[in-house]
């Protein structure tokens, strides 16, 4: 028995008033009333769907505390079904997924043969591997019957279950319905306005001018009843699994990794562009910077650790251009280079006009201050066109001089900030560092906005498929809930889908990528697409969707 008093429904306006409802085993109670008179609120009320009213409510031998949303799941898991008006809520499974999602989620054992009986009690011959979406109308009506017949239900809730079907149709749907009821000794609620229904009820309550009034008389028939709890995880996992392996799931896995990768590979080649400028750059010689007193005098030790605190330079080298004459009275310029600089390896390196004048010779010699050195294999070094050979400090270390430094920076934007805040003679090796520079950064800025532009399209595309899978995602598990799945329950769903997902789509990028870019930077930039595109879309939507109670995401 179920007994549910001092019952309060108001919306805009009262509904009804200190009503009362007394349901026994074995009867068929319908709840009658005109249009918006409050039928379906109570029905809600009476399957723990919608537990915002004031009233006292007995379920058999136990007073139920409505806000207690755990404690309610479980009832609706074991002990009630609810059938809703809604039919479309699981068209995207077959109905065998469907019939073993629901066993599973009431702790039923899926039994072919019990299926089969209740499909000849329902007078249901479908084949269960059909679609649900392919049923008919009065077909799906019978089949939501026997969703809620699976789990063994003590209260059956039925919402205008004729509402879409003819009189002939209403009228067998009353006959099996009867006949499950004494079979399964149910405690049966139905609210409709249909009068086949209501002529057929074994109690009828109408809901008039805020009352709810019992036009028959009942009695209270006592019952107890064993309450029971299992674990949720075998239905956990069959759910997860069955999801994962989905048609639409695969599309929505496929084309967020395609959307990924293409972002990334996208991010990889702009920056292959940017790094490429500014190696060019850093080989011209533009993260070095000559230092000078402006009197010529030395630049002592403790004058470079102030500048290296400051600035943060990697290295200061003694400085001197040297100038001297080939074997053919040519006059060139030796400078000398050092290990920071990574332009150069071992040897010697000479600008165009000295190396194609010299590159037949296999040696050569230089004057250096009255001393020789040969000179062989000559590389080519084309960033300038003066007379000029690249030497190996080393060798002319005992004539440089301490007057001038060459200070090396990690990049030229910190030789621009040194020269510009300096108070000492200092000037970029490269004369146009400044200009050169600014197309660097103009250029940054031109591929970032095509990267950003990229990056929203991408949001917007996995916004729109991440919203399709999710919307029925949250219509099929609208109807778990609605069956004992509790919130708490349904977002570790979300959860665990959302993980397996997104490690499915790393590692499948992160294989794609390895033949672009290497693994660890692939890692980083997938992690930041995925909070990006992916991540935060999601969230949000599930937050849109998980947030609303059981009656608004229906009505939705």
């Amino acid at each position: 028995m179920i007994k549910i008093e001092n019952i309060d429904l108001a919306y805009d306006q009262t509904l009804i008033k200190d009503g009362r409802l007394l349901l026994n085993e074995g009867q068929i109670t319908v709840l009658s009333g005109n249009s918006d008179c409050g039928k379906t609120t109570l029905l809600y009320l009476v399957g723990l769907i919608n537990t915002n009213w004031q009233c006292d409510y007995y379920f058999y031998d136990k007073k139920i505390n409505l806000r207690a949303e755990q404690n309610n799941s479980l009832l609706r898991r074991y002990y009630i079904s609810n059938v809703l008006q809604e039919f479309d809520l699981l068209d995207d499974l077959r109905i065998d997924e469907a019939l073993k999602s629901l066993s599973l989620l009431a702790n039923q054992k899926y039994d072919p043969d019990e299926i089969t009986n209740l499909l000849l009690q329902l007078d249901l011959d479908i084949n269960l591997n059909t679609l649900i979406k392919n049923l008919s109308t009065g077909q799906k009506q019978r089949l939501n019957l026997l969703f809620a017949l699976i789990k063994k239900p003590k209260l059956l809730i039925l919402d205008e279950p004729t509402s879409a079907l003819d009189k002939e149709n209403t009228k067998l749907f009353i006959k099996i319905l009867k006949e499950i009821t004494i079979k399964n000794n149910l405690i049966v609620v139905i609210a409709s306005h249909d009068q086949q229904i209501i002529d057929n009820g074994d109690v009828v309550y109408q809901i008039q001018d805020q009352q709810l009034k019992c036009l028959n008389h009942v009695n209270e028939v006592p019952s107890t009843l064993s309450y029971q709890n299992g674990s949720i995880i075998p239905f956990l996992k069959n759910y997860i699994i069955n999801h994962l392996k989905s048609k639409q799931c695969m599309i929505l896995l496929l084309t967020i990794t395609l959307i990924i990768n293409i972002c990334i590979i996208f991010q990889t080649y702009f920056e292959s562009i940017q790094n490429k400028q500014l190696e060019n750059i850093i080989l011209m010689g533009g993260n070095e910077c000559l230092l000078t007193k402006s009197d010529n005098s030395k630049i002592n030790n403790s004058e470079l650790l102030k500048f290296k605190k400051q600035y943060r330079y990697l290295k200061a080298y003694p400085y001197t251009k040297i100038k001297t004459t080939l074997e053919d009275n040519t006059t060139v310029t030796l400078i000398p280079y050092f290990p920071e600089q990574d332009r150069f390896t071992d040897g010697f390196y000479a600008t165009s006009k000295v190396y194609d004048k010299m590159k037949d010779k296999k040696f050569f010699t230089v004057n250096v201050y009255n001393k020789t050195i040969v000179i062989n294999s000559l590389k080519n070094y084309q960033f300038s066109q003066d007379k000029i050979i690249y030497i190996d400090y080393k060798l002319i270390n005992e004539y440089l001089t301490d007057s001038q430094y060459l200070l090396i920076f990690s990049t030229p934007e910190d030789v621009l900030t040194f020269c510009n805040n300096t108070s000492y003679t200092s000037s970029p090796v490269l004369n146009n560092l400044d200009s050169l520079m600014h197309h660097y950064h103009s250029t940054g800025i031109y591929l970032n906005l095509i990267l950003g532009l990229i990056y929203a399209l991408s949001t917007v595309l996995s916004y729109i498929i991440q919203f399709q899978l999710l919307y029925h995602t949250q219509k099929r598990l609208t109807l778990f809930k609605v069956h004992g799945l509790s919130i708490k329950q349904s977002n570790l769903i979300h959860i665990i889908i959302l993980f397996l997902q997104y490690l499915s789509i790393t590692i499948i990028s992160l294989f794609i990528l390895s033949f672009f870019t290497n693994l660890l930077n692939s890692l980083l930039k997938i992690c930041i697409c995925l909070i990006i595109t992916i991540i935060i879309p999601h969230i949000f939507i599930i937050y849109k969707l998980t947030n609303k109670k059981i009656i608004a995401t229906i009505k939705n």
